[in-house]
């Protein structure tokens, strides 16, 4: 939740009011694939350093785990209103209901989230994860990685 202080200074996003600590266990929706997980990599400007907030009156750029596409997160943020158990650790970790990924906080295993609720489903999102690495790679090493099959386009930015 973003808040507007009353002296009209910065805007921040409290991670606590999402469930979580630190900003970077923040769960987004990313624009590009609709998907909920937390960000592999979350660039922000600080507003205060000892309660963890994010100040949202400059860009806050977030790269989404899924299609890795890079986003501007203000606006996007989900609460994390379930949890996760670890499947390496069993510890318990706070989550999205909706999240595909899930981050133990314990050990740091990237777990499917309790949005993916059967296996069928799992192993459907497994495939998409695995044809958006290909891509990915085929973007940053064309001539080692072709294009995925049924990907007749090309994702080299230099043409």
């Amino acid at each position: 939740m973003s808040t507007q202080p009353p002296d009209g200074g910065v805007v921040v996003v409290d991670p606590a009011t999402y469930g979580v600590v630190h900003p970077i266990d923040l769960y987004l929706r990313c624009p590009h694939c609709g998907r909920v997980a937390q960000p592999t990599s979350l660039d922000y400007a600080v507003a205060d350093r000892e309660s963890h907030t994010i100040d949202e009156r400059r860009h806050v750029e977030a790269r989404c785990p899924v299609c890795h596409q890079l986003f501007d997160a203000r606006g996007h943020w989900v609460a994390a209103d379930d949890q996760i158990t670890c499947t390496r650790c069993g510890a318990h970790s706070p989550a999205a209901a909706e999240a595909v990924r899930a981050r133990c906080f314990q050990c740091n295993l990237f777990n499917f989230g309790p949005g993916l609720k059967t296996q069928q489903e799992r192993t459907a999102f497994a495939a998409v994860e695995a044809l958006e690495q290909r891509r990915m790679l085929h973007r940053l090493l064309p001539g080692r990685f072709p294009n995925p099959p049924g990907n007749e386009e090309s994702y080299d930015r230099r043409r």
